[in-house]
């Protein structure tokens, strides 16, 4: 059973996540609403499959929080969820190791498809 780790500094966020998760089998849902380095150590240990970031981070450190997380979490995949999204922000996700990058709040249909997919086998 894939493991979905969802890091969201937002509270509405992280209920709507796992509304959207808890209608389906097969995944095992772990939340963590604080961020920083300790997080990024600590991530390797839930051993996740999939990470969720629906964090407000700075464009620059973007791409710092996933090469570290990625440094515990070396297997897994991310999903960015921004508020806002553009073209130089999806570029710069994708280039920093981000599998995917979706619209915060908005339908999360096409998520859960996607993370379907990438554990259906």
């Amino acid at each position: 059973m894939p493991k979905v780790l969802i890091i969201d500094d937002d509270r509405a966020s992280c209920e709507a996540l796992l509304k959207s998760f808890m209608s389906l089998e097969g995944f095992e849902l772990l939340i963590q609403t604080e961020t920083g380095d300790k997080l990024a150590e600590e991530a390797g240990s839930y051993s996740p499959d999939l990470i969720l970031l629906g964090l407000t981070l700075p464009s620059k450190s973007l791409a710092n929080f996933v090469a570290s997380l990625k440094k515990s979490a070396a297997n897994a995949y991310f999903f960015l969820l921004a508020e806002k999204i553009d073209y130089a922000l999806e570029k710069r996700a994708l280039s920093a190791g981000v599998t995917a990058v979706f619209a915060k709040f908005d339908d999360y249909e096409a998520l859960i498809r996607n993370a379907q997919t990438l554990f259906d086998k």
